[in-house]
């Protein structure tokens, strides 16, 4: 799902598993990207609940406003400014300071929640596979924030996804779970149509690389 991080994989690990009526044999979880949406947000709630979480309305549209399908861009645009001052889904912006070091509180509650969604799946006899998040270098030059990642440059962002998936990894370790960590050069610059999302072929090739490890562990 579009923007999902831990936080909403928790939710779906405590409330979901059983939505096709058939309990899984295994669990795949590719995080990383999202999650470091939230670094360097003053005040970080433990559930994103401040900053990434309220943003999802906006993301996926889905304020509900009598102008939303006008022809108008000045209609859309004023509706969607009702919305954010009316709407029961309200947005204030916790601010936040960039830089491209570490943020320990994003980094603890990642933690955290990686530990919690393991946990669930053990407590009902699915096995969880945890993949690390495969990011475009190339695409990652600029100094100046993007809308995605506002606290964090884009020149640091790979650095710190490789944090996370050390952080995912040593977690895995620990919690007797399966980690996937897939060569991102086996992407090649086909891979990628920006700094994360695959194309067609990338899409294909990171399959291939991930099947292995569910043949292996999803039976």
């Amino acid at each position: 799902m579009g923007g999902y991080t831990t936080a909403e994989h928790v939710i779906q690990t405590a409330f979901y598993e059983r939505t096709k009526g058939v309990t899984p044999t295994c669990s795949v979880y590719y995080v990383g990207w999202n999650d470091l949406r939230s670094a360097n947000v003053a005040n970080l709630d433990p559930g994103y609940a401040n900053f990434h979480l309220p943003a999802q309305a906006d993301i996926f549209r889905i304020r509900p406003t009598d102008l939303q399908h006008s022809f108008s861009a000045l209609a859309i645009f004023a509706g969607r400014l009702l919305g954010r001052a009316f709407d029961t889904i309200r947005f204030d912006d916790p601010g936040g300071t960039v830089g491209g070091e570490p943020d320990a509180v994003l980094e603890r509650i990642f933690a955290r929640n990686v530990e919690t969604i393991s946990t669930l799946n053990r407590a009902r006899g699915i096995r969880t596979l945890w993949v690390g998040q495969l990011m475009n270098r190339a695409a990652l030059t600029s100094a100046t924030p993007s809308y995605w990642i506002q606290y964090v440059p884009p020149n640091k962002v790979y650095e710190l996804i490789q944090r996370l998936s050390a952080i995912l990894q040593r977690e895995a370790a620990l919690l007797g779970d399966v980690y996937a960590g897939l060569p991102v050069e086996q992407l090649d610059n086909i891979g990628f149509v920006d700094e994360g999302h695959f194309t067609l072929e990338g899409s294909r090739r990171f399959a291939a690389m991930l099947a292995p490890a569910i043949r292996e562990n999803c039976r």
